[in-house]
């Protein structure tokens, strides 16, 4: 029988168990009132509906190490429970080498916290909370952070780390990277737990119905476009011809030109846009100057063939930024997308919305939606 750690009878209605050695996965369909259910969950005086064993801690993306110390320092001298007057810096070293070699972390003791990479600053994280004590640590929305084998090897270290005793709430809107680590999963909707799913129980069908009536900001829309119903060209054709922009599926293959220049790429189609047959010196001179910051030398190069994955879709959205449309219809922007791409679209897609672009993303895939991106409808 596992050891108790953690027990939620009634906060918000949400009642929770957690065991010595659980990993819970959290689904998020509308994040409302989840922060003030965390605040009451790591608060220093709990309500007496919660009973834990030692405080929870929280590992949330946010910087929480000390970029400008080594990685001994933040483990043993800034952790929440150090009890050191006099600092044996060579004993410091000697246990995080030991500790660091454990877990399988390719870093020297003395190596800077702000050079650690995302994988890595995640496990050191982790670590400071074991060595200062902590149980239960809640894991929110990491995943974003990391690469899809990135995520793999996080999710084996948190397993060790449980198994070791510890237990984990994993707060994520993607729970399939999930699926084999959790005992469980709870659905948390606007501050209710509306269902409860078991191992093995948890697919993209038995999570749709919770998927429905998300209360979702209106300046983006995303249409489920259901393949049974509708036939694509149809249901395209009927934005395209308004006048919308499209970037269609896999938009670096379908609508980059990889072997012309940086500055043919981010103008194509301007020429049509402005009536010209060829684009004057001058408004090239301005576009280059409104995106000095993200171009850099970039705008030089006669060829993107060598660009990274990211800089090369940063592209796609920027010429979209370079036309203005009214709108821009994203189609099945989320598919074989890793997380690291994932995060940066979703930065690119706000930046067409600050812009007055109305978004309008396009997809036959219910769990590719992205949770509190823009008004939900289903054709």
């Amino acid at each position: 029988m596992r050891k108790l750690l953690l027990k939620v009878r009634d906060v918000q209605g949400i009642k929770l168990y957690l065991g010595a050695g659980e990993i819970v996965g959290m689904v998020i369909i509308n994040e409302f009132g989840l922060d003030k259910f965390l605040t009451t969950l790591l608060g220093d005086k709990p309500p007496t509906t919660i009973w834990r064993s030692g405080s929870v801690a929280i590992v949330d993306g946010l910087p929480r190490l000390v970029a400008t110390m080594s990685i001994a320092e933040n483990l043993f001298v800034l952790r929440k429970n150090a009890k050191m007057n006099l600092i044996n810096f060579s004993l410091i070293h000697r246990e995080t080498t030991k500790i660091l070699k454990q877990a399988d972390i390719s870093a020297s003791s003395d190596f800077l916290a702000g050079k650690l990479d995302a994988l890595q600053r995640l496990q050191v994280e982790l670590l400071r909370v074991k060595l200062s004590g902590n149980k239960v640590v809640v894991l929110k929305e990491i995943g974003k952070l990391l690469d899809g084998d990135e995520r793999a090897k996080l999710l084996y270290f948190i397993k060790d780390m449980a198994k070791s005793g510890m237990a984990f709430i994993y707060i994520d809107a993607y729970p399939e990277p999930l699926f084999d680590a959790c005992s469980r999963f709870l659905i948390y909707n606007s501050g209710h737990v509306p269902k409860v799913f078991y191992k093995g129980e948890l697919t993209e069908q038995s999570m749709q119905p919770y998927l429905d009536n998300r209360m979702l900001p209106m300046d983006i829309c995303q249409i489920f476009w259901d393949k049974k119903k509708q036939k694509l060209p149809q249901l395209l054709n009927s934005f395209l011809e308004k006048g919308a922009y499209l970037i269609p599926e896999d938009p670096i293959q379908n609508s980059l030109y990889l072997h012309q220049s940086y500055l043919f790429n981010l103008t194509f189609g301007l020429d049509k846009k402005i009536g010209r047959s060829v684009i004057p010196k001058r408004m090239l001179k301005s576009i280059q100057q409104e995106f000095a910051i993200e171009l850099g030398t970039k705008s030089k190069l006669e060829s993107i063939a060598k660009l990274s994955k990211k800089e090369l879709l940063s592209l796609v959205y920027y010429r979209v930024l370079v036309l203005r449309p009214k709108e821009v219809v994203i189609y099945q922007p989320f598919i074989k997308m890793d997380m690291q791409l994932h995060s940066h679209m979703l930065e690119l897609i706000y930046r067409l919305k600050e812009r007055n672009i109305k978004v309008i993303i396009l997809t036959s895939h219910l769990r590719n939606m992205e949770r509190g991106l823009g008004q939900v409808i289903e054709v």
